[in-house]
């Protein structure tokens, strides 16, 4: 059983048991597993990655399905990654360097592999595990190998704006309240800040609609918010039943929502049996744009037979990779285009574009086993060329 799969585990297991009307979920620091951050893992427990059986594409475009007229994609190389990426070990201390470029820079202990790029250094976080004590924080790792806070000293689920210029978190007053708040990379004040929505909402991702948080709990539809920082609080966000996460990208206002069949918490007196689904149930990738709400569907694509599919958004929202069957989906024709790779796309880290249509992934032979090997992909013809492999480290991508 790998580290989702118990996470998931431990989460339903919970849900299981029967709770008083007056008892107080888990804590904000509460243990999680040892690779992943605490919100990324809510977000994608339920995104584990299966075999195909069956892909079938429903088109529910509103406009025309024209192709636009494209030139030939650039020829596959295998330079280095255009992104940051680090090579580390596992939690608590993570132990390992961040490559940029021709830079690499040692990354000090328990701080967490990077998320983007910013100024002349790194978006990442402290994150010991080992000392409870020591509360998480989010920072900036400078190029000589120093980390330098960013806002308050508890702080977690960095999310870079998309003009690179500041960074939302999830913050933690006290012991029992939380806010999401934006601080200025550059002076490092605090410049907009909300209540959260709900004590698990942080942020997921920042795009041209606002910062997306999402609850990560599978049992509850409310879950998705998206706050424009300025405003008061945080929009509700519906969501379909199964729904299971988002994707998005900085510069586009498509979303793709993921989901499956949906999930039944047990009542109170009720057992909650753990039983594999008897039949393929669909798993569907819904593609559209926030509208009064609620997520206008342009495009939906499903498959059968696989478990919680999950999704890579190219920069101008025209191509969504979905990771579980290796298909791109053009958002316009919806043409699908299958990828060349030999292994199973692991869902976290991420898949990151370097540009409009290369993508990079992280590859395994099984789901948590055998070792990880980076991908260049050329999405519009399915081309992928492997730069690199690591028996016993992890690969983390940045997403710029």
């Amino acid at each position: 059983m790998n580290d989702t799969e118990s996470r998931l585990r431990d989460y339903l297991d919970t849900k299981a048991a029967t709770v008083p009307a007056n008892e107080q979920g888990p804590g904000l620091f509460a243990e999680t597993t040892p690779r992943r951050p605490l919100w990324p893992m809510l977000a994608t427990a339920a995104s584990v990655a299966a075999v195909l059986a069956l892909t079938v594409t429903v088109l529910t475009h509103l406009g025309p399905d024209n192709a636009s007229p494209a030139s030939p994609p650039a020829p596959l190389t295998d330079a280095a990654p255009k992104v940051p990426f680090s090579i580390t070990g596992d939690a608590p201390n993570f132990k390992g360097s961040v490559h940029d470029g021709p830079r690499t820079v040692r990354l000090p202990e328990f701080i967490t592999p990077v998320k983007a790029r910013v100024g002349g250094g790194w978006l990442t976080e402290y994150y010991d595990q080992v000392d409870p004590g020591l509360d998480p924080h989010v920072g900036i790792l400078k190029a000589n190998g120093t980390f330098h806070r960013l806002g308050p000293k508890k702080a977690l689920a960095a999310v870079l704006s998309p003009d690179g210029k500041q960074v939302a978190m999830s913050t933690y007053p006290t012991s029992t309240t939380t806010g999401i708040a934006v601080y200025d990379i550059a002076s490092g004040t605090e410049v907009s800040s909300i209540a959260s929505p709900g004590r698990m909402a942080g942020p997921m991702s920042w795009n041209t609609d606002g910062v997306w948080l999402d609850s990560g709990d599978p049992f509850s539809k409310d879950r998705l918010y998206v706050w424009k920082p300025g405003e008061p609080k945080a929009q509700p966000v519906q969501v379909p039943e199964g729904f299971e996460m988002t994707t998005t990208t900085p510069d586009s206002n498509i979303v793709v929502v993921s989901k499956g069949p949906a999930r039944k918490v047990s009542g109170a007196g009720e057992n909650f049996k753990k039983t594999t689904d008897p039949k393929p149930s669909d798993v569907c990738l819904q593609i559209g744009v926030l509208r009064d709400g609620a997520i206008d569907v342009q495009r939906e694509h499903c498959d059968q037979g696989v478990q919680g599919p999950a999704a890579a958004l190219s920069p101008d929202g025209a191509k969504v990779v979905n990771l579980t069957s290796k298909l791109t989906i053009d958002v316009a024709t919806g043409k699908t285009t299958k990828l060349d790779l030999p292994d199973s796309i692991e869902n976290w880290p991420a898949p990151v574009f370097e540009d409009a249509t290369k993508l990079l992934v992280v590859t395994r032979p099984g789901i948590g086993e055998g070792p990880q090997r980076l991908h260049r992909c050329e999405v519009t013809t399915g081309e992928c060329k492997l730069l690199r492999t690591e028996k016993d480290n992890q690969i983390t991508l940045a997403a710029r």
